[in-house]
């Protein structure tokens, strides 16, 4: 298992993906984040596993309110948005081999997934109420182009053909 830690989550996907934590690399640090627009983000993790990219945002809400002005749809969309340009203008300028190799690889799949984890205090009130429900859908529909997107929680990812585990140690 190859395990990546985001938060209180500890995500383990299988030996035979390959993951990364995009928002390290020294192409997007150095090259990309700043200087291709300001403010360029970056999902949590991108993970190439069969034939398929899955681009893997991490939400955790059960100790603390979503403080940003976006909502969280805008927020999702930008990070894939300006993770799928990253990834490509990786390929002909990242440095690294790692880095050339991972995005070419990327580019090479069959298909693009977008997960967005999303963990909700399991008793919403006033102060720490659940999000939208017509989250999935805003997402589908924006993500349309990219691929099928997916909101899951640790109780809802096995009910997927998601290829990951995620736990609380």
């Amino acid at each position: 298992m190859i395990s990546m830690q985001e938060g209180r989550l500890h995500f383990e996907f299988p030996e035979t993906s390959d993951v990364t934590r995009y928002d390290e690399w020294t192409f997007y640090r150095r090259r990309f984040q700043n200087k291709c627009g300001e403010g360029n983000k970056a999902v949590d993790f991108i993970c190439l596993y069969g034939e398929t990219v899955w681009f893997i945002e991490v939400k955790d809400y059960r100790g603390h309110n979503r403080q940003k002005e976006s909502s969280l749809p805008d927020e999702v969309t930008q990070k894939v948005r300006d993770t799928l340009a990253g990834l490509a203008a990786a390929v002909w300028n990242a440095t690294e081999c790692r880095e050339v190799t991972f995005a070419r690889n990327a580019f090479q799949q069959q298909r693009a997934c977008v997960v967005v984890h999303l963990e909700q205090p399991r008793q919403p009130s006033r102060l720490r109420p659940r999000l939208d429900a017509n989250l999935l859908d805003t997402l589908r529909r924006r993500l349309k182009a990219v691929g099928r997107v997916y909101v899951v929680d640790q109780t809802t990812l096995q009910t997927k053909r998601i290829p990951w585990r995620v736990h609380e140690p």
